[in-house]
This record gives C-alpha cells, sequence and structure tokens, in this order.
C-alpha cells in the first residue's frame, strides 16, 4: 500500500523504520526488596543520561559552536543536582518504594518551584528540569532512548513532527530518509532536510501509527511518495531509480565551477540559503556564488540565552571569509511565528504569524538588535557584506531599521572601529511592500523577495497548516504580477533584486522568474546544481517572452504550471 504526501525533500530511501514518538511513563509505587539495587539503578540511569548529554554537548559544540551547547551543559547540571539526589535517596530510605517513583515525584516538585517564580528565565527551567527526567526515566524503565542524535544505523525517520534542533543534529550517514505525520513544502524542518540532502516525505496524516520499529520503508521524496514493507520488485524499481538519481547528480558535478549563464549569454548568481555555519562547506562544494539568505535566528534557538557579540561577530566573520569576494546577504534575526525563542517570553498570540515578530520586535526591544548590527557591521573588513531586514510592512518601519544601523555605526565609528562600505537591504514578504516597491527602491540598495511567506500572505493561507496546503501556489500568476512590479521598480533605481523562497530552486518556478528579470536566486545548496544546468539550456529571450505571456494571460496556478512544463519538455528536456 502506498501513502501520499508532500514531496518535501528529493531522493529516495529505503532502510529500516526509527519512530521517534512520545515515550509514555506510567509509574505505580511498587514496594522494594532492597535501597541499594535502587539505589544502584538510579545511579546507572544517571551514568547513561550522562554519557548522552556529554556527547550531545561535544556534537552540538562540532555542529553550532559553543554557545549552542549551553541548554545541554544546563541539562548536565541538572542532573548531577546534588538536592534532587539528596531528596531521592532520603525520600528511597524511608518511603521504601520503587526509584523512579521517588525520582518522578522529586524532579516534578522542583519543576512546580520553579513555575511559580516571578523570574521568567527561571521559569522556564522548569521545563529543563522535566526534559532531564524523561531521560533518566528512559533509562530507569529500560526503555530505548529516541534522541535522533544517538542514531548509528542507517534508517529512515518516522515522526510526528521533527523540530529544527532534532534537525540540525542528524547525521546524514545514518538518517537516510525522513517521513512525517504533519508538514509543509516551506516548513523549517523540510528545509533543513533539504539542506542535509535527506529525501523527506511530510503531510502523511498518520503514518507513525501505521509504521513501527524495523519496518522496511521506502521514501520517495521526488514523488511524495512513501511505501511500508516493499514487494521485492517495488524494491528493486526504487533501487534502479536511486542509482539513476545518483549518476545524474555526479554528472552535474561539471557545472559546480561554471558560470550562471543562459545560453544565449544572459548572466544572473545562484547564491545558497543557510541557517548554520555548517552548512557553508555544502554551499561551496555546490558552486554557490554566494550567501544569498543566513537565517541568523537559528544560532538564537534552542539555547537559554542569547549568543554574545562576540559569538556572532565569529561566525559572521566567518561566513564573509568563506565568500570574500562575493555578496553575503546576513538576515537580522527573524523570530516569531513558528520561530520561538524561549528566553525572549514573546507575547501569547491569536495568530503569531501576523503579530509581534521579527523586525517589529527587534524595533521595540532594540538591545538584541543592537548587539547584532555590532557583531554585523564589524565584519565588513572581511567581504561583502548586505545586511537584510525581515518582515518590513512600511516605510516608517524601514526608516526606523535604518536609523539605528546608522547610529550603530556611527559610535563604532568614533570609538576607533573599522567599517568598510556594505549594503543595505529588506525582504519583500509582504503585499503592501510589493505593490509600493517603486517607494522602497529609493531606501534600499537590494531586494530579496521571500517567496514563502509571500505567497502565505497572498492567498491568507497558513504555510504550516495542511488543511489549507493548496493554496500554497507558487506558479499563481497573481504572485508574479507582484514578482515582476518589484523587479521593474528597483531596476528604475538601478537596485538589484534577489529571490531566497523555496520556488528559486524550483525547476519550473525558476524558468518563470528568470525570465521575469531576476538578478539573483538563493536556495538549498543541494539544488544548485540542477538549476544552473536547466537555465543554461535556457534562452532569455524565450523565457522572457514566455513570463510575460503568463502574467498577461493565465488566471490559475494550474495554467501557469502547464504552460512551464510545456517549455521545460519541449525547450530544455531534449537537450539535456
Amino acid at each position: 500500500m502506498k501513502y501520499i504526501g508532500i514531496a518535501a525533500s528529493a531522493g529516495y530511501a529505503i532502510q529500516k523504520v526509527y519512530k521517534i514518538d512520545t515515550i509514555s511513563f506510567e509509574i505505580k509505587q511498587v514496594p522494594i526488596k532492597s535501597v541499594a539495587l535502587e539505589l544502584q539503578k538510579l545511579e546507572k540511569a544517571l551514568k547513561k543520561a550522562r554519557k548522552d548529554l556529554t556527547y550531545l554537548i561535544t556534537k552540538t559544540k562540532q555542529l553550532l559552536g559553543t554557545s549552542q551547547s549551553q541548554i545541554f551543559e544546563a541539562h548536565l547540571q541538572i542532573l548531577d543536582d546534588i538536592e534532587i539526589k539528596n531528596m531521592t535517596i532520603s525520600r528511597l530510605n524511608t518511603e521504601q518504594i520503587c526509584v523512579e517513583s521517588i525520582y518522578q515525584d522529586v524532579t516534578n516538585h522542583f519543576a512546580r518551584i520553579l513555575e511559580t517564580m516571578d523570574n521568567p528565565y527561571m521559569r522556564e527551567r522548569s521545563a529543563d528540569i522535566l526534559d532531564v527526567q524523561k531521560r533518566v526515566l528512559t533509562y530507569l524503565l529500560n526503555k530505548k532512548p529516541k534522541d535522533t542524535y544517538l542514531i548509528k544505523d542507517e534508517v529512515i525517520l518516522v515522526a510526528n513532527d521533527l523540530t529544527p534542533s532534532e534537525m540540525i543534529t542528524l547525521d546524514k550517514n545514518f538518517v537516510k530518509g525522513i517521513a512525517t505525520n504533519i508538514g509543509g513544502k516551506t516548513s523549517h524542518s523540510t528545509i533543513m532536510a533539504r539542506s542535509l540532502e535527506i529525501p523527506a516525505v511530510v503531510g502523511l496524516s498518520n503514518i507513525l501509527d501505521t509504521v513501527k520499529d524495523g519496518d522496511t520503508l521506502i521514501v520517495d521524496g521526488i514523488d511524495g511518495i512513501v511505501i511500508p514493507n516493499p514487494s521485492i520488485p517495488e524494491i528493486d524499481e526504487y533501487k534502479q531509480k536511486k542509482d539513476l538519481l545518483e549518476n545524474k547528480n555526479v554528472s552535474l558535478q561539471v557545472f559546480k565551477n561554471a558560470p550562471s549563464i543562459t545560453k544565449d549569454n544572459h548572466e544572473f548568481l545562484i547564491s545558497a540559503n543557510i541557517s548554520s555555519i555548517s552548512e557553508l562547506n555544502h554551499a561551496v562544494d555546490n558552486g554557490a556564488e554566494g550567501i544569498g539568505l543566513f537565517r541568523t535566528e537559528f544560532l538564537f534557538m534552542e539555547r537559554d540565552t542569547a549568543p554574545s557579540e562576540e559569538e556572532q561577530f565569529n561566525i559572521y566573520k566567518q561566513v564573509l571569509k568563506t565568500f570574500p569576494n562575493q555578496n553575503v546577504l546576513i538576515r537580522t534575526i527573524d523570530f516569531g511565528g513558528d520561530k520561538n525563542v524561549k528566553y525572549l517570553h514573546f507575547p501569547e498570540e491569536k495568530n503569531p504569524f501576523l503579530g509581534y515578530r521579527s523586525l517589529r520586535y527587534c524595533l521595540q526591544d532594540k538591545k538584541l538588535f543592537i548587539i547584532q548590527l555590532r557583531a554585523l557591521l564589524r565584519t565588513t573588513i572581511y567581504g561583502k557584506l548586505c545586511i537584510l531586514f525581515p518582515m518590513i510592512a512600511t516605510l516608517e518601519e524601514l526608516r526606523l531599521a535604518k536609523k539605528i544601523l546608522s547610529e550603530v555605526e556611527f559610535d563604532l565609528v568614533s570609538k576607533g572601529v573599522t567599517v568598510k562600505p556594505y549594503q543595505i537591504g529588506m525582504m519583500v514578504e509582504i503585499p503592501a511592500v510589493a505593490v509600493l516597491a517603486d517607494k522602497f527602491a529609493k531606501e534600499v540598495d537590494f531586494f530579496s523577495i521571500g517567496t514563502n511567506d509571500l505567497i502565505q500572505y497572498m492567498f491568507s493561507a497558513d504555510r504550516m497548516n495542511p488543511n489549507v496546503a493548496y493554496l500554497y501556489q507558487p506558479y499563481h500568476p497573481a504572485l508574479h504580477r507582484l514578482i515582476k512590479n518589484v523587479i521593474e521598480a528597483a531596476h528604475i533605481e538601478h537596485k538589484w533584486v534577489g529571490l531566497c523562497g523555496e520556488i528559486a530552486s524550483d525547476p519550473y518556478a525558476s524558468l518563470l522568474v528568470v525570465g521575469l528579470g531576476i538578478d539573483e536566486l538563493s536556495m538549498t545548496s543541494s539544488s544548485i546544481l540542477e538549476i544552473k544546468k536547466n537555465l543554461s539550456k535556457s534562452s532569455y529571450n524565450d523565457l522572457t517572452i514566455l513570463a510575460n505571456s503568463i502574467i498577461q494571460d493565465e488566471e490559475t496556478n494550474i495554467g501557469v504550471l502547464e504552460k512551464l512544463q510545456n517549455y521545460f519538455e519541449t525547450s530544455i528536456s531534449d537537450s539535456l
């Protein structure tokens, strides 16, 4: 039986299932025969948990830097907390019941104390205690831990969903595929799966309940198909598909050092989207011509405190030094919505995607914003920095952000810090900005069109909601009329325009936006060579005629897609 979901990350995988589901603890107060045996069981569980956390600290430092490991170092401190341990031992001697019941009750007690404190930071530590509790109870009850970073066999992960922190610690040498109940093409875990080149199908509704650990699973991340316990002919079919895809990827290497240019010599750029410095080598290996989007908010997530100015400076410096002669677009922190930062305590909102988030937060709570801007400006001596402001809705917001940036620069220079020329840009992801692009173009050096959010706001459809996934319409003529308006407004002012949404790596939509006159496409590194190849076989003159015809004549997403597919099949496929 086949399950149809959303093709989220291209590729094929055939492996055993490794489920990531919630471990349930049904703990009863069972009388014990020996306190010594229970203490021995506790020490073994603590030792195993300590080994896990020590490994996770090392792994996180390697992938994300020292600061990101702080949350797990805090967990290690909780694990070794003398008060928790002494109270557990005392009650074990007094009550003579199983250690798992006492440990659960003791840690719940300390978690409740923290929950009642006035200090928001201390209240957050309650969740950390419960995380440690879960880890220790898992070992006390002889259950197998389900941490993704502990996987040491080749598997396909099956889960309800995967968080960015779970994704960032995956080892692609072992995790060969992903299948989840929920998710969409533009969810952050999906984007990270593409960055890691792990085939993924999401939005499968009930795949977690359908399969069990050890089942064989086929994940088809190209057509969005998942096949539990496939037949031998199905396995053979997908092994052949996998071999053909691998051979194709090898053949794409000839485009790695080739310029991005159409067959009639129209030049543009193809850059990489990244979320951490661990993705830099991947960008270089795939021939990226710069960084078109560095999502800095991921540096702030899954930790107890914000990264310092010095820590940020060292990370941004490394990105610029990797691409010293190319544009590096670093987006200022864009949290809120589905990207929560627990130590910032965003207010509860009915619709956080339309609420107090991103630049709106930074313009109110300037301290964090200023620290990031200082770190960014200090890196201008290492390359071609392009500072990118997200979630701009009005000219007043843009001007205020620029004013703060100017004040930070003045302060640095007055203290003897060298700040070399840099570019100021803004995301175009709110329809009001796209409509008024001619006014905004006078205020910035460049635009970066974020189509993931632009599509969401155009069609009033939450891109994380599977019930309205059909309204993610990347070919709709209304969208591309807006994109054309933005490009023309920028070019009149002699400014350049990039596009960093997921449609940049779409084999059909990328043809359309190049035909509309985009100057740069920025995408997941794994997509760069394929898109560069397709566009090298295309005529810019033909794409321009096609694009203008589409935005004038077509009325639906499907109509545009069919026209693009026809062009691809008749003008590109024959020449590949």
